[in-house]
């Protein structure tokens, strides 16, 4: 098919009935013929099969449906179709008269009180507005102002609540759960039971915060390596109306970690299958493995792997490593989704602001990236609920003990982040090193034993550094939060001084 105009006639209906005058095309740019009953989608993956819609309804609902589906996939974001399409095969399933004419109310109660159906109430919503809009009516006029005027009270299931909340399904990881999964990802690569490239697409998952649909997208041509280390470049998804690989976020660098898996990968799984290739800059990064390999690639997604195969690829593996999380003692719920809020979320534990991690998270505007900012501000300012009750978070001093490291006989030791020790616990233990806030958090605890040989200074100087970057960023909230222990850490250098000078 070469255009819109162009009218495949393989399954135009009888002269009585409907005919659609012009083919569709999806946000991918994949063509269509609405005459059909089914239809497929190679670049966006999958089909839209309208067999039970024309089974269960009258033939003017069948037709509408067909409008409706054609107008969402011309003017909106492909996923968010399937999506709707998904969402009105379900909701025509539930309903038991047969063959219907027009959802009505009665239906929309039924189904909505069904099996949690409520949650999809927004889908609902667009396909309402949608038909009202367009004239292809799906619902009766009582049905479409029942669900206009219908308003769910707030009841924590958003996402930015899930984000503030720290929701342990929905929202960010822990710092302390997020760094029991890296040992457990690292272990499974090395003991052989995650391939390299499985490996590399759950690290790039976790390394950048991307969506799975944007590492689909991705090409060789995405990885530039630079003598200031590796550059990389994430399509955008999401984007309403826009085809793959029309709009990237701006080129970003990645750590050394990432980098090194990223080029082994290359080198040791891309290199060899496309060496044929004069140009493998257009090869997929990460490709259908059962595709065949063709001579050359161009700028489209086609033998990429599917955004779907990827999460499965996320999913499957990492719900295998069954890791318990120190914080909830329960096996850990992991998702693509939640490492991206993880990520969004330790920026703004960084210092990030709203706009600079709306630009690392590919979004059009900031205002949903508030909800970052907002759970980094409960993190520090409820420390002491995980860490417990020998935290004292309004301590002015430091409270511990002073003891040199080899006389030192409690065995549950503390270290900053570069491993060196600065002291230990004498009650065995609290929470501190399962809520990610140990070791700092240690220096304003009854039970902490300071060693007066630690470098209490680096991390005193690191503290105050933090600290000023949070004031320079617009976090004073957040900042105010390291007060108690930058006084606690120079009151103890100071009882480390006195001790020396006493001797």
């Amino acid at each position: 098919m070469n255009g819109t105009n162009n009218l495949n006639t393989n399954n135009v209906p009888a002269s009585n009935e409907y005919v659609f005058r012009a083919n569709g095309r999806n946000s991918y740019g994949d063509e269509f013929n609405p005459n059909d009953d089914i239809w497929r989608f190679p670049l966006g993956g999958g089909l839209f099969d309208f067999t039970n819609i024309q089974e269960a309804a009258t033939y003017e609902f069948f037709i509408n449906s067909k409008k409706l589906m054609k107008v969402f996939l011309e003017t909106g974001n492909y996923n968010t179709a399937r999506t709707i399409f998904i969402r009105l095969n379900n909701f025509i399933e539930s309903i038991e008269n047969k063959p219907i004419n027009l959802i009505n109310e009665s239906d929309v109660t039924a189904y909505l009180m069904r099996n949690n159906n409520l949650k999809y109430l927004a889908h609902i919503k667009m396909i309402v507005n949608k038909s009202v809009a367009i004239k292809a009516p799906v619902f009766s006029e009582d049905a479409c102002r029942f669900i206009s005027n219908l308003k769910l009270a707030d009841n924590g299931g958003s996402r930015n609540e899930a984000v503030i909340s720290w929701d342990p399904e929905k929202g960010a990881m822990r710092p302390a759960e997020d760094q029991l999964l890296i040992e457990a990802i690292n272990n499974a690569f090395e003991e052989g039971t995650l391939s390299l490239r499985q490996y590399c697409a759950i690290r790039l998952i976790r390394g950048t915060g991307m969506r799975p649909i944007s590492l689909s997208h991705m090409k060789i041509c995405d990885v530039r390596d630079t003598p200031e280390g590796m550059l990389i470049r994430i399509p955008m998804a999401k984007q309403r109306g826009a085809t793959p690989r029309s709009e990237f976020m701006p080129w970003k660098p990645i750590t050394e970690g990432l980098a090194r898996i990223v080029r082994l990968y290359i080198q040791s799984d891309l290199v060899p299958r496309y060496d044929h290739l004069d140009d493998m800059s257009n090869a997929p990064l990460f490709n259908l493995e059962r595709s065949t390999v063709r001579r050359e690639y161009d700028g489209t997604i086609d033998s990429h792997m599917k955004a779907d195969t990827l999460k499965q690829v996320y999913t499957h593996n990492m719900n295998r490593l069954k890791v318990v999380s120190p914080i909830t003692g329960e096996e850990m719920v992991l998702n693509p989704s939640r490492e991206r809020h993880t990520f969004a979320t330790q920026l703004a534990m960084n210092g990030a602001t709203a706009d600079e991690i709306a630009i690392n998270m590919g979004h059009a505007s900031n205002t949903s990236c508030e909800a970052y900012i907002d759970a980094t501000i409960d993190h520090f300012q409820s420390l002491e609920r995980h860490v417990g009750q020998h935290f004292v978070p309004i301590a002015d001093r430091f409270l511990g003990r002073v003891v040199k490291s080899a006389n030192d006989t409690a065995e549950f030791e503390l270290y900053n982040d570069e491993f060196e020790g600065v002291g230990s616990c004498s009650s065995g233990g609290c929470n501190a090193v399962e809520a990610g806030v140990a070791p700092q958090a240690c220096y304003v605890c009854r039970k902490f034993n300071a060693w007066s040989d630690g470098p209490h200074e680096e991390l005193l100087k690191r503290t105050i550094q933090e600290q000023q970057k949070l004031l320079d960023e617009g976090h004073a909230e957040v900042a105010e939060t390291k007060t108690n222990i930058i006084i606690a850490i120079t009151d103890l250098i100071e009882a480390i001084r006195q001790k020396k000078d006493a001797a």
